[in-house]
């Protein structure tokens, strides 16, 4: 109805029953007059009638004269009353109506209470877009949210401490015997569950709207593992920022159980849960500026990880090492008897015992270099423990033997110095790892940071490093830490400047990029090798450290101008930005703002993913191996990511979860949870009571 409400009119008291009103001649600004056909005469053999009208504000408000000129010709019956409508035929033959069987007729045409809803529809729709409703339902009652609250908080808790849905009964009995109205329902385990699915999906959803509205820059983490439950799941963690624009965070969002561990695969699955919360492929598409995946050879064609893996295949005497320890890791981790036999010897040398692991598997360098330590440190707790169980009376032959093997290989010349080459690798691989991992670890300085280890690798291979240096003169003097040291052929001696020319020439494998090859970005066959070069020279502009003294007004432009480019930010004001802050270093301003946050939305590493297995793997335990990957999603993004109990507020959640027509703690119309009361040793108990 575009022509409501168009003309300045008034309502008239005539109507014509063969209307023929030309709308062309309607005056808008007609007086209270009788409508009439363009004809103008008034006879009564032309069938002219009059209808009369209680007032002059008949007609429904949204009609103008045209409609009303319309329906009255196409519906001579049609009177009005107090701005509806009703029928005049029905209203004549009311009782004659009645008076047929099967036979009915409205009361609202014969009384002339039909309304036209435009109106007040338009109103419910304006009315609904401001969520009245909601706003009702949530002011219904103060107590029942109070009661809803501590159910929610905790729920909440459940999750944030890793508890297991079952207590949500336990605490719930405990607080009512505190004192605290806990309502009536929502006391299950079933309702935990259904609470933090709830509270997770909302907070996701909050994140998703904030990244969006405000046009974020993103980058996309993932991983891929399996759990206990032999499912595998890919974990999503972005690197944005979420509520105000300089705090950049990097965070896991969310946890997908996917079929195969194919590129194809993950991508697709990576896209779905982003779409689920509301981030669509055409956001994506204008702000994701990075990706990082561990499963590199997967999803960017290329290696992953700091290069230890690779130098077992290529070192000889690595491998050699690394069965001693899979066979200390066998003999100690998997026996609590011996185990406690080893602690009693340290103890004794009143050292102090390290938990000796494995060594080059899947987990990080840093539990490699945690398990060398161990034998470094312990190594003579571990000569005595292996002298005295060999000369154990109590022990079979097999056993003996096995302490002879590994007596005999601990104090010889090749293994203290293999012990000393890979201590000094690994804790140098360590210290990298550690600094990778870091949560506000810029791009500029973690290349930075592996070009300095790939430097000091290769100085090793060269140089011996501390380690070596004390091993080297242990092995001439044929002495370390008091026990005295033997040659033994079997054990093969790693060749030190093969062992870090190798770890060095693996970690060049392994540095940035910009394209999906094998090749490292500093090989001499890297086609993309200038543009990896400007791109870190860009970087290192923004840094006031970087600037000549006396820098021209223009320097840092073409820098600046090719950045913005690449990560999608107004060209214009980053340069105007730049300029300014040339000016003044000492503060931000908010044309370069845009550009800096950009570049420190930069990730450069899956850390957090690995954190967010750890996070799921505690979740995911024995007890709990049948959760879905929903619920496991939905306790560990709490875990993670989640504010803290104190700082959760439950009210915007109730809220929701009362508009989806889910039940508040006081609910009448349920059964209420039927408490279990334990009277196994019910005599005793009352004895305790007294």
């Amino acid at each position: 109805m575009s022509g409501l409400l168009k003309y300045a009119f008034t309502k008239t008291k005539l109507i014509n029953n063969d209307y023929n009103i030309n709308n062309s001649e309607i005056n808008p600004n007609i007086t209270k007059q009788n409508i009439v056909t363009n004809e103008t005469s008034l006879d009564d053999d032309r069938g002219i009638k009059e209808m009369q009208f209680e007032s002059d504000t008949e007609f429904p408000d949204c009609w103008d004269l045209k409609q009303i000129s319309y329906f009255t010709k196409k519906c001579p019956w049609i009177y009005f009353k107090n701005k509806n409508i009703g029928c005049t035929i029905c209203k004549g033959i009311k009782q004659n109506l009645l008076d047929h069987k099967d036979s009915h007729v409205s009361s609202e045409w014969i009384n002339g209470e039909i309304f036209i809803a435009h109106l007040n529809a338009q109103k419910i729709i304006t009315e609904s877009e401001k969520n009245v409703m909601d706003e009702h339902i949530f002011k219904v009652n103060t107590a029942e949210h109070e009661s809803t609250a501590r159910i929610f908080r905790t729920a909440y808790s459940i999750a944030k401490y890793q508890r297991p849905y079952t207590d949500l009964p336990k605490m719930t009995d405990l607080q009512i015997l505190n004192g605290l109205d806990m309502g009536r329902v929502l006391q299950r385990n079933v309702s935990c569950s259904n609470i933090i699915d709830h509270i997770a999906l909302k907070m996701r959803k909050k994140i998703a709207l904030d990244i969006i509205e405000n046009n974020r820059k993103i980058t996309i983490l993932v991983d891929e593992s399996t759990t206990l439950s032999k499912k595998s799941m890919l974990v999503i963690c972005l690197r944005c920022a979420v509520g105000e624009p300089d705090d950049i965070y990097t965070f896991l969002f969310d946890i997908v159980e996917i079929p195969n561990a194919s590129a194809i695969t993950i991508k697709e699955y990576i896209l779905k849960s982003l779409v689920k919360f509301g981030i669509n492929y055409e956001f994506l598409k204008k702000n994701l500026i990075s990706f990082v995946s561990d499963s590199a050879s997967n999803m960017l064609g290329r290696k992953a990880g700091v290069g230890v893996s690779d130098c077992l295949k290529e070192v000889n005497g690595v491998n050699n090492f690394q069965s001693f320890i899979e066979n200390l890791y066998s003999l100690y981790h998997m026996s609590p008897k011996n185990t406690t036999e080893l602690k009693e010897c340290a103890n004794s040398l009143d050292k102090q015992l390290l938990r000796i692991g494995k060594i080059f598997t899947i987990r990080w360098v840093t539990s490699s270099n945690q398990t060398i330590k161990a034998v470094w440190n312990n190594y003579e707790s571990l000569y005595l423990r292996f002298s005295n169980a060999m000369i154990d009376d109590q022990r079979s032959s097999k056993e003996k033997s096995k302490y002879i093997g590994l007596r005999n290989t601990l104090k010889s010349i090749e293994f203290v110095h293999n012990l000393g080459i890979l201590y000094n690798g690994l804790t140098e691989l360590s210290d990298l790892s550690i600094e990778l991992q870091k949560r506000d670890q810029s791009f500029v300085n973690a290349h930075k940071s592996i070009e300095r280890i790939i430097r000091v690798l290769n100085s090793m291979a060269n140089t011996n490093g501390p380690r070596n240096e004390k091993v080297s003169n242990a092995c001439k003097i044929q002495m370390f830490k008091g026990i005295i040291l033997e040659h033994k052929n079997s054990v093969i001696k790693i060749n030190a400047g093969q062992f870090f020319t190798s770890l060095a020439n693996n970690l060049k494998q392994r540095l940035f990029t910009t394209q999906s090859t094998k090749v490292s970005s500093i090989e001499s066959n890297d086609p993309s090798r200038e543009i990896f070069n400007n791109l870190l020279a860009d970087l290192d502009m923004i840094s006031p450290n970087n600037w000549p003294d006396n820098c021209d007004i223009q320097y840092g432009d073409t820098s600046i101008q090719r950045l913005s480019k690449i990560f999608k930010v107004d060209e214009q004001a980053s340069v105007r930005g730049f300029r300014e802050y040339n000016d003044f270093p000492s503060s931000l301003n908010d044309n370069i703002k845009p550009l800096m946050n950009a570049v420190k939305t930069l990730a450069i590493s899956s850390a957090e993913c690995k954190r967010s297995f750890s996070s799921m793997n505690e979740i995911v335990s024995s007890e709990k191996s049948l959760l879905t990957s929903d619920h496991i999603s939905s306790l560990a993004f709490i875990n993670c990511t989640g504010p803290s109990v104190n700082n959760f507020k439950p009210f915007p959640y109730i809220k929701t979860w009362l508009v989806c027509g889910r039940r508040s703690a006081i609910e009448e119309n349920c059964p209420k949870r039927l408490k279990v009361n334990d009277k196994t040793y019910k005599s005793i108990w009352s004895c305790l009571e007294k």
